[in-house]
């Protein structure tokens, strides 16, 4: 084995190290998200560091909920563009497109923080309550009458 096939890694050591599945190393080559650097002589498909990164970050962004599609457009866009001035100029497109949804979501996001800590603070007044959490008996209760407006999560769940 040379000393450029030692180096290279197969698809469950990728899974491993990027902390996936083989399943989604598989997919994301599939979808040509990622690419074997070659083959083995058993026919299996052997992977650089490059590929473990691409993974690993690839997997972040779908944890912080960008969508595969998205991912796999700004990929594109650099995979197929003529030159570097047209792949800045569209990634940058789409990326600042995603920086505002990424405000925007931000944004959401405190807004449940918040209001999971005042659905919080309300329950910690339930905390020495006798009845059964119903509906009805909640409803008429002195604690959550006392609260000028009931969070979001409250609702959802009283």
């Amino acid at each position: 084995m040379s000393s450029t096939k030692s180096n290279l890694i197969q698809i469950g050591e990728v899974a491993n190290r990027a902390g996936t599945t083989i399943r989604t190393v598989r997919y994301y080559l599939q979808e040509d998200l990622i690419s074997a650097a070659e083959r083995s002589s058993g026919g299996f498909y052997l992977f650089s560091q490059n590929a473990v990164d691409k993974v690993s970050y690839i997997c972040h962004l779908r944890e912080l909920g960008l969508s595969l599609g998205n991912i796999k457009q700004l990929i594109r866009i650099r995979r197929e563009s003529v030159d570097g001035r047209t792949a800045s100029r569209l990634l940058r497109e789409r990326l600042e497109a995603q920086l505002q949804f990424t405000g925007k979501k931000i944004e959401e996001f405190v807004e449940l923080k918040h209001e999971i800590a005042e659905t919080i603070r309300v329950l910690e007044k339930c905390a020495d309550c006798q009845s059964q959490p119903r509906r009805s008996i909640c409803r008429v209760c002195s604690v959550l009458q006392d609260v000028d407006k009931l969070p979001s999560p409250m609702k959802a769940v009283y």
